[in-house]
């Protein structure tokens, strides 16, 4: 589920210590450079990207929850669901309707 925080600057997301763990991400802060709402494609080729910005790890976001800033829920189309996907130092943010997560 997405959760608009509005103490979130721009290229910041927020996700749960646990939800971190499953994603190999064990200390508190982590830059990576921001893709969301563009193609898989766009996204492997470089294109697209919003910036470099910080995902953190914070105990009072609630499990199975991504929260954004207002920019961020704009470039998912203000949707409830997203998938991230990290490769290395890059982090995309998809979403789609249709997706069962």
């Amino acid at each position: 589920m997405i959760q608009v925080e509005k103490k979130l600057s721009d290229l910041n997301i927020a996700i749960h210590p646990n939800d971190g763990s499953d994603l190999n991400l064990f200390t508190l802060k982590h830059n990576f450079i921001f893709y969301a709402g563009t193609s898989l494609d766009e996204f492997k080729s470089g294109s697209g990207q919003l910036g470099e910005g910080t995902l953190q790890l914070l105990n009072d976001c609630p499990h199975g929850t991504l929260q954004v800033s207002e920019m961020i829920a704009v470039k998912l189309a203000w949707t409830q669901k997203a998938l991230l996907i990290l490769d290395d130092r890059k982090i995309y943010l998809t979403y789609s309707d249709q997706m069962e997560f």
